[in-house]
């Protein structure tokens, strides 16, 4: 277990225009994001909360976030430029968020595509990003990056048992703040500079699924494929069976490792 404390993620964060809003329970931290830019129309804010009873993934599955074990956050920004280059703020995250859990907890996470962090074989941090659509609007669109890692979690429900987990048994050596701080300023730092592309070779690096046998689903169609490269738009390059290859983008498909 631990406490979120506004002053003290604030005090880590060397980017001081940032709103930081804390929360004991909330819904969600994209919902109450979205909510806020609705009312107030202001970026850049972190909304962050120690449980979430209605967390969301992508597909509108849901984000298991009991109180005290997990970091459950989203950062609300306002990217200079429009839903095309915005894509590449998803697979950035997640190069950004692993390399925080390397520096403040010196644990090792591997990427699968497209953004979900595997430790050992389970997964470990889901990320959501949501574009803010309005009618009649012909400004760039504002973002919202969902961020769940799950700490110390030790029991899931039923249906993640088997593919769930968790990064430490106990967070007696992390400090949860400053860790928040962190992936915050991680994300918004490219978030600014989002024509910079040079996380992709990071991305690479860490990729579970680069040079191994995968299927994807197209539809009710299920294909098997070869997983080549991530090229510099965050498209996974696969070869399929009769030797073609193809670039699958973000939200066609689900992958998972072959058996």
């Amino acid at each position: 277990m631990y406490t979120l404390a506004e002053d003290k993620i604030k005090e880590k964060l060397s980017q001081k225009n940032i709103d930081v809003y804390v929360y004991e329970t909330i819904d969600s931290t994209n919902d109450e994001a979205k909510r806020q830019w609705k009312e107030n129309k202001k970026a850049p804010c972190l909304f962050v909360s120690e449980e979430q009873t209605g967390g969301r993934g992508r597909r509108g599955r849901s984000f298991y976030s009991p109180k005290g074990t997990g970091i459950y956050m989203s950062l609300l920004i306002k990217p200079s430029t429009g839903l095309e280059d915005a894509v590449h703020i998803t697979t950035a995250t997640s190069v950004a968020v692993a390399k925080c859990l390397q520096k403040h907890m010196g644990l090792t996470v591997g990427i699968k595509w497209v953004n979900d962090l595997y430790y050992g074989n389970k997964k470990v941090c889901g990320i959501l990003t949501e574009a803010i659509m309005e009618p009649d609007n012909n400004e760039h669109p504002a973002v919202v990056v969902g961020i769940g890692v799950n700490l110390s979690t030790e029991v899931f429900p039923e249906e993640l048992q088997e593919t769930a987990g968790s990064l430490v048994s106990d967070m007696a050596n992390t400090d949860v703040n400053a860790l928040v701080a962190a992936i915050a300023e991680a994300v918004l730092s490219f978030a600014e500079n989002i024509g910079d592309c040079s996380y992709v070779e990071d991305y690479r690096k860490m990729s579970i699924v680069l040079g191994k046998e995968i299927r994807y689903n197209e539809g009710d169609v299920q294909v098997k494929a070869k997983a080549l490269d991530v090229d510099s738009e965050g498209g996974l390059m696969v070869e399929l069976e009769d030797g073609l290859v193809k670039v699958l983008k973000t939200g066609e498909i689900t992958v998972r490792l072959a058996d």
